[in-house]
């Protein structure tokens, strides 16, 4: 029987925390029906590669900066950032007032289900050029 390590991220629950769990475990938890929940919107992220070589992204609606090593980890990070943060939102009943004070809307019907829920949050990167005239990127 395969064992893995999983670790617990501070806003999953207690009980998922650092422990080994077997394979069947994991996949029987992984095989629950999800509820895809679409956020009429369209975040936009400034991006920037810092002088280590990291990618920076600000995104100004929600306040928030990111920091990855690969491109391909600013996109993941960035829409697992954005669907725990709407996840909060919805356990703390405030996602309705938080969408309407954005303009954003649900694409379809509202779920009173908070179990296994994923959120879709359209988001797309804008490159910021430094204002040196430098063929590099920088944040404002």
């Amino acid at each position: 029987m395969k064992m893995v390590a999983v670790q617990r991220h501070p806003r999953i629950p207690a009980g998922w925390g650092m422990e080994s769990r077997n394979m069947s475990t994991l996949n029987a938890v992984s095989s629950m029906p999800q509820t895809l929940i679409r956020i009429n919107a369209q975040l936009p992220w400034r991006f920037t590669i810092g002088s280590g070589g990291n990618y920076v992204a600000v995104c100004d609606p929600l306040k928030l900066t990111l920091q990855a090593e690969t491109w391909g980890d600013l996109m993941q990070d960035t829409a697992e950032v954005l669907n725990l943060i709407f996840m909060d939102l919805l356990r703390d009943n405030q996602l309705d007032a938080f969408l309407q004070a954005h303009g954003w809307s649900l694409t379809g019907p509202a779920t009173q289900n908070q179990q296994n829920v994923r959120f879709d949050v359209p988001f797309f990167f804008v490159p910021e050029m430094a204002s040196n005239g430098a063929q590099t990127y920088a944040c404002k």
